[in-house]
């Protein structure tokens, strides 16, 4: 079996070795502070679930809603539109690949 690693930070991050993960990232502008604290303040994210499946059902409407401001893409100076930061970004990606993780596969979306 596999040792499990757990640790809290902002988000709780669990690592078992020799699994897939998918990451999603974003750049800082990309979804203003306010924004942000304007979706979590929402009536329908405000109440207390009763079990795991509330909990569940909410989180996703969350990150639907989340998700629907960031494809928007109104906010922030889009970097990655420049060739020149994606390069680095795709860079960096790569660095470690093989080293300490393998990598299926990346997009870079602006």
């Amino acid at each position: 079996m596999f040792e499990t690693h757990f640790h809290r930070r902002n988000l709780p991050h669990i690592y078992i070795p020799e699994r897939t993960y998918f990451i999603t990232f974003r750049l800082k502008d990309s979804l203003p502070l306010e924004k942000i604290y304007e979706l979590k303040n929402r009536v329908e994210f405000k109440s207390v679930p009763n079990n795991k499946s509330e909990k569940y059902e909410k989180d996703k409407k969350f990150f639907v809603k989340y998700d629907e401001l960031l494809n928007k893409g109104n906010y922030g100076k889009c970097y990655l539109k420049n060739g020149k930061t994606a390069e680095i970004v795709v860079s960096t990606i790569n660095y470690l690949k093989e080293k300490d993780y393998n990598l299926i596969a990346y997009c870079i979306m602006p």
